[in-house]
């Protein structure tokens, strides 16, 4: 009886602590998302304005000959 409880206890203390591995997984790519998503977004704002500098000048050039 007492070897099965511990048998037992030692498969529920790896469970435990496979639960607690996965939850730091889990928060872990939690915050790559959000970083990779917030540096998807200020990329896609510094492709969006040097595009528009481009656009600028060469609207300056064609109208300013």
């Amino acid at each position: 009886m007492s070897e099965e409880l511990e048998k037992l206890r030692h498969k529920q203390y790896i469970a435990e602590r496979k639960l607690t591995a996965a939850k730091h997984k889990e928060k872990r790519l939690q915050n790559e998302l959000k970083r990779l998503t917030r540096f998807e977004r200020e990329n896609r704002c510094r492709v969006w304005i040097k595009g528009t500098g481009k656009i600028e000048r060469l609207c300056k050039r064609l109208i300013l000959p």
